[in-house]
């Protein structure tokens, strides 16, 4: 190992010196990315930019109205968020297509913990969710700059659709009782009592339900249409499916206002929004005295942020042909939240259906967001007085309709049965959990699911004993056996044993891998160590007479089909490794290594050689110390005392155990010797284990 030395350390820092007004500029912009491609900007990029900002416009605004009454905000902060959040991303966007601003999830999770941690805070609901998007966002924006978004890797596909499709359902139940106009249903509840309250009150239906199944109807035609006239190859009419949010909004606020103006407000014949005040009217920075009282809410907050935006940004990139940078993607959601709370913002995130109606306008920058942002800011100082009109209904209905794309299809489900059940069960649980419980709850459930799932398939993983086929190739038995035609095969040399781990040998597996290893030689190879009288054998170790094992092995062996004679079964002479799945070797690994030999040279009677092959260059140090050590050694106190090493005789044992095929390992180990030759190598062919028909 290379020594640490003073002259090391300072030409470290006086490199870092040297580079640090470049390295600056470099991450100045990286962070800023609008840099590099805004001096290109050219009247191509505009129009495209122009259509798809205005377009979307037209969709943010009912939908921002609609979310902040979902998170249980005045619905001019659903403006706010807006406006501020696509002003800001647009400073930090890596991606052209994502629109950040209110979402269904993140704005249902933001009224489910309000609801839950606001209790005796003291704390407005305004100022609770503003404190909770300033904090969350300054998590977000450490998280990115300390290219942390590694966490969200660990976060499996279906872990994400399960938990948004029971999100989605969740919201869809909880606005049953503002499509009908049904009062006093508590929709924090979980999603399964929300229903069962509706149902209960059934009776309790307002005129509030003509209104709500009216605009949820036309909703629904308009979306049928679209995709029945795209279908026949009318493509022009997806732009009147995507304007059917700003039609619907725009008939029943006429029908509202014929109907409720002039009326005092406790005699309107449905609920409508009422004022909202004209302008941006909020600018406050978040006291840190919040702090304590927002903290419990911050993780879900943070994880659904981040996972909605990296989910949304690579989906439109993928589809596009361009990589966004997911950690400059976590640092802008993150400024975007921090930035947009101090204008009475709450927390934010990437949109789905924003976003693919963005993609599908001809987006070709992130400045389209500014011309989305300049329609917000209309609304929000010119045509606020006659939001006022909306019925409440309405509202529900648009949001029940934009919901369902966030819904897994059942073509998706089974496919994830099929291909993987741990990935169904992952989605199941998410689902179940988000359904029966909360979105907070639902999230760290699935999570800890995911994390759970992938240290098991870790610490098991697959352990073959390895045969050659017909080509030549080696492959494990086992999966031979699961063929159903019949494959000539061919053992290795007797007294040699062939494995395959496929997964780094580390501290979660090696016992698993050990056991596999061993359990194999015990039931193929024949007990030649020291027959011990029963006075001396430990209080655990087996008592049944080794010849009886021996026939048990003679009669179960596995390259035979019939019973074999008991001096015909091979005593283990050697071990081989194929460590090309192998990407980590720790200590505990290293002594599961040491550990494997001991046992198997007690059980063989004599010494038993190991050999690797496909070991890659940063182990084969590792592997040093395995061959320096007996079996009575530990490894990590030989590690730790640093004792001198041979590099010579090191190298002599390297050469002869390792090697870059198993055709080769194998060689050395029928052998016995340290170098084969090529006509050692393809003498396993001729010479090598019995043929075996499978």
């Amino acid at each position: 190992m290379a020594k640490l030395t003073s002259e090391k350390v300072s030409k470290y820092f006086k490199t870092r010196i040297h580079d640090f007004p470049k390295s600056s500029v470099t991450f100045i912009k990286d962070k800023f990315p609008f840099i590099q491609w805004l001096p290109k900007y050219n009247r191509t990029w505009l129009v495209g930019d122009v259509i798809a900002g205005i377009t979307v416009g037209m969709l943010v605004i009912p939908q921002a109205l609609a979310y902040a009454k979902l998170a249980g905000l005045p619905l001019e902060h659903g403006l706010y968020t807006s406006f501020v959040g696509l002003i800001s991303y647009f400073l930090f966007a890596t991606s052209k297509d994502v629109t950040i601003g209110t979402t269904a999830v993140m704005s249902q999770l933001s009224g489910q913990l309000m609801a839950t941690y606001n209790v005796n805070t003291g704390l407005s609901p305004i100022v609770f969710s503003v404190s909770l998007a300033f904090f969350a966002g300054l998590v977000e924006t450490f998280i990115g700059l300390f290219q942390l978004g590694i966490i969200v890797d660990l976060i499996p596909t279906p872990v994400i659709a399960g938990f948004t499709t029971g999100a989605g359902i969740q919201i869809i139940i909880g606005q049953f009782q503002g499509l009908l106009g049904i009062p006093g249903i508590n929709t924090n509840n979980a999603a399964y009592q929300v229903l069962i309250d509706t149902v209960g009150s059934i009776g309790k239906l307002r005129f509030d339900a003509v209104i709500g199944l009216s605009s949820l109807a036309l909703l629904i035609l308009f979306r049928l249409s679209t995709y029945y006239f795209v279908s026949k190859g009318h493509k022009w009419f997806q732009w009147v499916g995507q304007a059917a949010n700003g039609v619907t909004v725009i008939l029943f606020i006429i029908i509202s206002y014929f109907v409720n103006n002039g009326l005092a407000p406790k005699d309107v014949k449905f609920r409508i929004v009422g004022n909202i005040p004209r302008g941006l009217n909020y600018f406050d920075v978040p006291s840190f005295q919040n702090l304590p009282k927002v903290a419990p809410a911050i993780g879900s907050v943070v994880l659904v942020g981040i996972l909605e935006q990296i989910a949304v940004a690579k989906s439109f990139g993928r589809i596009n042909g361009y990589r966004p940078n997911a950690n400059q993607e976590i640092v802008a959601v993150g400024l975007v939240n921090t930035i947009g709370s101090l204008f009475g913002g709450f927390s934010a995130t990437g949109s789905f259906s924003r976003s693919s109606i963005k993609s599908r306008s001809g987006a070709r920058t992130p400045f389209s967001g500014i011309f989305t942002a300049t329609v917000v800011l209309l609304a929000i100082y010119v045509i606020t007085p006659v939001f006022q009109f909306i019925p409440n209904a309405t509202l529900a209905a648009i949001i029940i309709n934009s919901i369902t794309d966030l819904l897994s299809r059942p073509a998706t489900i089974r496919e994830l049965w099929e291909i993987e059940v741990f990935d169904f069960l992952s989605f199941l649980i998410a689902l179940l959990a988000t359904i029966f419980s909360s979105i907070e709850n639902g999230i760290f459930t699935s999570v800890a699911f995911a994390l759970i799932v992938l240290l098991y398939r870790v610490a098991r993983p697959n352990v073959h004993a390895l045969v050659r086929d017909e080509s030549g190739g080696w492959i494990g038995y086992e999966e031979i056996k699961q063929e159903n035609e019949i494959v000539s095969v061919k053992s290795s040399p007797p007294g040699v044993a062939v494995f395959r781990v496929e997964e780094s040998l580390t501290y979660p597996n090696a016992n698993y891998v050990s056991d596999n290893v061993k359990s194999w030689i015990q039931a193929n190879t024949k007990y030649n160590g020291k027959i011990k009288e029963t006075s001396e054998k430990l209080w655990c170790e087996d008592s049944h007479n080794i010849s009886e094992k021996n026939i048990v092995i003679a009669s179960n062996i596995w390259f035979s089909d019939s019973e074999i004679l008991l001096n015909e079964i091979p005593i283990l002479t050697a071990v081989v490794f194929d460590f090309a799945s192998v990407n980590n070797i720790d200590s505990t690994g290293l002594q599961t290594l040491v550990d494997i030999r001991a046992d198997l040279e007690k059980y063989a009677g004599g010494h038993v050689s190991f050999y690797f092959a496909h070991v890659r260059p940063q182990h084969q140090h590792i592997l040093d110390y395995f061959y320096q050590l007996d079996s009575k050694h530990d490894v990590v106190p030989v590690v730790l005392n640093d004792q001198s090493v041979d590099s010579s005789s090191v190298d002599e044992l390297r050469k002869g155990r390792i090697f870059r095929t198993i055709d080769q390992a194998v060689a050395a180990a029928a052998k016995g010797v340290n170098s084969p030759t090529s006509s050692d190598t393809q003498s396993i062919d001729s010479k090598g284990g019995s043929v075996l028909n499978v």
